[in-house]
């Protein structure tokens, strides 16, 4: 298809109708047209950190760090520009996660926070909401939301909860403590009700969220 064009890609994004790939490398992006083979454009950032693209394939919400402070953006799948800045200057976020209906982006931030934006139906901002479990998250943690996009779970910072948001107004968050050793380090949703989760030893457990919990 090509080379990057800005430093070595050490992540790939591609879109849902698999028209588009997306290479993030050190010092910026690049967005392959992949049914023309072609490079569509790329932009240099001094640190870009993740990217998490929208199922209707149309944009992706990027994020960059620079001098310690991150910087949010909802780009143009198309021609790379910027719609909007979601946020100029804030802690720094990485491993960002769309939800399957485009409502949420997920990510982690610096300070093992949860970083969510919510944007409704007909809305063209993104709304910014208040993790209720500040720091209680585990740095190495990737968010998985659930196929109907009302749950999100993280690992909790100690290895061995999970945190459930329950994405339904107002935003509750649900601590789980299970009995596992060595640490859960990864999660991923089979179905609205089982949970995939694997550890730093490569285990691999499954979890039936309707059994830890009443949402």
């Amino acid at each position: 298809v090509g080379r990057h064009s800005q430093g070595v890609p050490r992540t790939l994004a591609l879109t849902s109708d698999r028209s588009t790939l997306v290479s993030l490398g050190d010092r910026g992006l690049c967005a392959w047209d992949l049914r023309k083979r072609i490079l569509r454009w790329d932009r240099c950032y001094q640190y870009p950190s993740s990217v998490a693209i929208l199922p209707n394939a149309q944009t992706m919400v990027c994020s960059t760090s620079e001098r310690n402070a991150g910087r949010i953006e909802e780009i143009d799948m198309a021609t790379g520009k910027t719609l909007q800045v979601v946020v100029a200057a804030g802690p720094v976020v990485r491993t960002l996660v769309a939800s399957p209906d485009g409502r949420f982006v997920a990510g982690i931030k610096g300070d093992n926070d949860l970083f969510l934006l919510e944007r409704t139906q007909g809305a063209a901002d993104w709304h910014q909401h208040k993790s209720p479990a500040q720091g209680d998250v585990l740095a190495r943690a990737v968010p998985a939301f659930s196929p109907q996009s009302n749950l999100l779970v993280l690992g909790g910072r100690d290895g061995r909860t999970l945190l459930v948001w329950n994405l339904r107004h107002p935003i509750t968050v649900h601590q789980v403590g299970l009995p596992t050793d060595p640490m859960l380090i990864g999660h991923l949703f089979l179905d609205q009700d089982t949970l995939l989760s694997w550890t730093q030893e490569g285990d691999l457990q499954s979890w039936r969220l309707s059994e830890q919990l009443k949402i």
